[in-house]
């Protein structure tokens, strides 16, 4: 089973970490909402996963978790659209995906894009 955190902010980025491998990340075009950030971040995964793969995915997003798991209704168009598609890549690619809640200071590709973000900001001042 490979385990993954996923992780998106408001201000564009967004992605994951396998467990010890680098992250990867990725940066919306325009705007974009946490929500839809974290959104992107398990489609992106579920794009770049192999078939047949078994995932634990960890995020510290309740919208993200909890709605992927069908427990909790969503109202917003795009964000039902995204979950979606979620849903429809994990069945057609017959990926095996376990998703939990865990808190933002365990989230460890949250953390690191925290720390990502500080650099670009410092990049581009």
């Amino acid at each position: 089973m490979i385990i993954v955190f996923i992780d998106g902010s408001g201000n564009g980025y967004y992605g994951y970490q396998m467990y010890d491998e680098e992250p990867t990340i990725y940066h919306a075009s325009g705007k974009i909402t946490f929500n839809q950030a974290e959104f992107e971040a398990l489609v992106c995964l579920l794009k770049d996963l192999k078939p047949k793969s078994h995932i634990l995915v960890f995020s510290d997003s309740k919208i993200v978790v909890n709605s992927y798991k069908q427990s909790w209704c969503l109202k917003n168009a795009r964000l039902k659209q995204l979950r979606d598609q979620a849903l429809h890549l994990a069945k057609k690619k017959e990926i095996s995906i376990r998703i939990e809640w865990i808190p933002r200071e365990q989230n460890l590709f949250g953390i690191y894009l925290d720390e990502y973000r500080t650099m670009d900001m410092n990049r581009t001042i």
